[in-house]
């Protein structure tokens, strides 16, 4: 800052000329010099005097025009000996960027961001799947960044790099453990954990490159392990599992009986995906198979059945899936709801050796096999589940207790509906319209516990 820019500065606070300055300033960054015409309405006696003195002008009444190319020539003739563009950085106290300016080096930052982001791609292999997604969304990518602040792409960029360097490597044979493989291709096995910017978008690129529409909020983690297990990346095959009650048996990747199923007999077995994924069919103890989505619910109907007596063949075979439906669970639905699954014979994975152990089961939509009968909450969350089971399973899939008249000899003794939660009813009127509209008439939920009665009485 010159020294004459300095003193203008503190004259036009001196003398409360601020005002004038501002529509200078406003004028200037607009046009991105001193070009253009100010007025000013009903100046100030010091703003008509000052700026009489200075532009060189009679003092008379009314309002003050003058151009910033006055205003600069006559700064330039004072004893200040700054330009206007020099005074405005003074009052301001750090350079003025002008519009025209920042057009520019905003444009210029999208085109170094473009650059980065097709730098990153030149180093995929041409014709591979990674360059024809990264090409297609390089796009999108762009303009979601283009504007974010340096750090903040940076992160970006890696991310996509590091999305692209794992698609190249994809689909994995034989499958590999997510966290190795992470390690293998970023050198940090939690790269692509589900909250890291890479994780989240290689998620959303194998999605993508699965033709499911990801887009409607955020994945859950059962159908992300899904889309990752498809392309040979295993998520958490352990630690999720799924209860299932009274199986007759099961046949391993390599065709042998599984003991495990033979020592349990007809108790409860709680399967991982893992050893899920040793299977490749499973046979129930008889066509009719009742899935609950409660733990409470189906506890108790295993209790009553061992009291019974009724465990083996013949006698149904029960399962839970505690909720939404977790990988192990849509595991097991597809073992069982396969070709001629009552038979001990099915087509999902039935050629795989081990290494292709974690192939998703194909799931049939008719021919002879098991019924599934499902059972849920009166809710938007548990109808949402049961047209997750109806649709994954056309033909072999059937409510169970899960119509109108089941709902309105119960609502009595349901539960208040709150408001923000009835709109979750939309999500379910396409395979519920009926019971959507009862739901929606009462307000009240009506969960599976309550039907525990009803739902012994048919199977047992």
């Amino acid at each position: 800052m010159s020294v004459g820019a300095a003193e203008a500065a503190a004259f036009v606070r001196r003398e409360g000329l601020e005002r004038v300055f501002a529509l200078a300033r406003a004028r200037y960054l607009a046009r991105g010099e001193a070009r253009g015409r100010v007025r000013i309405a009903q100046p100030t006696a010091p703003e008509r005097r000052i700026l009489a003195e200075l532009l060189g002008r009679k003092s008379k009444p009314g309002p003050i025009t003058f151009t910033l190319e006055q205003l600069d020539a006559s700064l330039r003739a004072s004893t200040f000996g700054c330009s206007l563009a020099e005074l405005l950085e003074a009052l301001a106290g750090s350079t003025v960027v002008t519009h025209p300016e920042q057009r520019r080096l905003r444009q210029a930052s999208q085109d170094t961001w473009r650059r980065e982001l097709e730098d990153a791609l030149a180093q995929v292999p041409e014709g591979s799947v990674a360059r024809a997604w990264g090409q297609d969304r390089l796009p999108l990518f762009h303009r979601r960044h283009q504007d974010a602040p340096a750090a903040t792409r940076r992160v970006a960029r890696h991310a996509f790099a590091l999305t692209l360097g794992a698609l190249t490597r994809l689909p994995s044979q034989p499958p590999a453990r997510l966290a190795v493989f992470a390690a293998e291709v970023a050198g940090d096995p939690h790269a692509f954990d589900r909250d890291r910017p890479a994780g989240q978008l290689l998620a959303a690129a194998l999605f993508d490159l699965a033709g499911q529409d990801a887009s409607r909020g955020r994945p859950t983690a059962e159908a992300r392990a899904a889309v990752f297990e498809r392309f040979g990346i295993l998520v958490d095959t352990i630690w999720a599992t799924v209860a299932v009650f009274n199986l007759a048996r099961a046949l391993t990747v390599e065709g042998v009986a599984d003991p495990l199923v033979e020592a349990a007999g007809g108790r409860v077995l709680n399967l991982s995906a893992r050893q899920l994924a040793r299977w490749r069919a499973i046979e129930p103890a008889c066509a009719n198979v009742y899935a609950v989505e409660n733990p409470p619910v189906f506890e108790t109907l295993v209790d009553r059945l061992e009291a019974e007596g009724q465990m083996g063949p013949g006698y149904p075979t029960l399962l839970c899936t505690a909720g939404y439906l977790s990988q192990p669970a849509r595991r097991l639905l597809d073992l069982l709801s396969a070709p001629d699954a009552g038979s001990g014979v099915t087509s999902a994975a039935a050629s795989a050796g081990s290494e292709g152990a974690f192939a998703e089961p194909s799931v049939a939509a008719s021919g002879e096999g098991i019924t599934l009968w499902y059972s849920g909450d009166f809710d938007p969350d548990g109808l949402e589940i049961a047209s997750a089971v109806l649709s994954r399973y056309p033909g072999r899939s059937r409510p169970w207790r899960l119509d109108v008249a089941d709902y309105e000899r119960a609502a009595e003794s349901g539960v208040p509906a709150e408001e923000g939660r009835l709109r979750g009813l939309d999500r379910v009127t396409r395979w519920f319209p009926d019971l959507a509209a009862a739901l929606r008439r009462h307000r009240v939920w009506v969960y599976q516990e309550t039907l525990v009665d009803q739902l012994l009485g048919d199977v047992v």
